[in-house]
């Protein structure tokens, strides 16, 4: 896909969630658009990649998951495991309302507490939410 620069309606529009959301995820530092508004009148711009996170947490936050929960998870996932982009590794899942990361697809752990786990899961599949992303953003480019 050629480079998207989105604003703030954009992502907001496409990922389904509230301008308000995505400004706290911005001020908590889940989210960090590509360019940051220098003032008003400066608006923040997005990359594709920055959309996609917004959607897998937006997808986190409606299995139940606590903002709290995902800051740690995501923080455990690049300090423990060295995942450097767990929001987009495709291998972060959400049981209930704890956090796992899939190492493998057969080996599951529990990523504050580093215990192995077997359990039937739920997972986010980062590779077809993109590709559903990708398409919802060339859909908003011709209607726009």
């Amino acid at each position: 896909m050629a480079i998207v620069e989105l604003n703030s309606p954009d992502v907001v529009r496409l990922s389904g969630i509230t301008y308000r959301q995505l400004d706290y995820w911005i001020h908590l530092g889940l989210i960090t658009p590509m360019k940051a508004s220098s003032g008003i009148g400066d608006p923040r711009r997005y990359s594709f990649e920055d959309l996609l996170r917004v959607r897998v947490i937006g997808q986190l936050r409606s299995k139940g998951l606590s903002l709290q929960m995902i800051r740690k998870a995501v923080k455990a996932l690049e300090e423990r495991w060295q995942v450097a982009d767990p929001l987009l590794s495709g291998a972060m899942l959400a049981i209930g309302r704890d956090v796992y990361f899939a190492e493998s697809p057969t080996e599951l752990w529990h990523v504050l507490s580093g215990q192995g786990a077997v359990k039937s899961f739920l997972l986010v599949d980062v590779g077809a939410l993109a590709r559903d992303t990708e398409e919802r953003v060339r859909e908003h480019q011709l209607a726009a």
